[in-house]
C-alpha cells in the first residue's frame, strides 16, 4: 500500500486529463534522455539550471 504522498500506476492513469491529476515533472538527465528519447505523458521538464542546483 503506498504512502499518503503516493499514488499508484493505476490512479495515475484515471487522473490524467482530470482536473485533479497531479503535476508530473520528468527529471531524467540528458545521458539517459538520449538512450531512451521517450517523454512520460503529461510530463513537464523543468529548465536545466533548476534541476542540476537542487
Amino acid at each position: 500500500m503506498p504512502s499518503p504522498t503516493q499514488i499508484t500506476d493505476s490512479q495515475l492513469a484515471f487522473l490524467i486529463g482530470t482536473l485533479e491529476c497531479p503535476t508530473i515533472i520528468d527529471v531524467c538527465i540528458d545521458e539517459d534522455f538520449k538512450l531512451d528519447p521517450g517523454l512520460i505523458p503529461a510530463g513537464k521538464i523543468p529548465p536545466k539550471q533548476r534541476a542540476e542546483s537542487t
